[in-house]
């Protein structure tokens, strides 16, 4: 079973994420609002995969990946996020995003990517 964490500034995104990845036999081992709880929840957890929002209030998905690479690099890292240009994406996958899902993405999709 993949241990997954949850990082959304959105409280109805992590809630919907939470309901859906569970239905799936998924574990959900935490989950945070912003960049500091993020990375103090993941190096307390250590999930298998990260699911990462870009944009989370006054802080950067980006700077929680770079950090999350910087130290746990076996960690999987999905960016999930409405930010669709291709700068924004190349930053991801430089910072090492292992993938990146668009807003609105199918569950089906997101499913591929974690188990893969």
């Amino acid at each position: 079973m993949k241990r997954l964490f949850l990082v959304d500034d959105s409280f109805f995104m992590r809630d919907m994420l939470k309901g859906v990845l569970v239905r799936q036999n998924y574990e959900i081992v935490g989950e945070a609002c912003n960049a500091a709880n993020a990375i103090l929840g993941v190096k307390e957890t250590l999930p298998d995969v990260i699911i990462l929002d870009i944009r989370l209030g006054e802080s950067s998905g980006l700077e929680v990946l770079k950090k999350i690479k910087e130290e746990l690099k076996e960690i999987k890292v999905i960016i999930c996020s409405g930010v669709n240009n291709n700068d924004t994406i190349s930053k991801a996958i430089l910072c090492g995003a292992d993938n990146y899902l668009i807003k609105p993405f199918s569950f089906k999709e997101l499913f591929h990517l974690i188990s893969n």
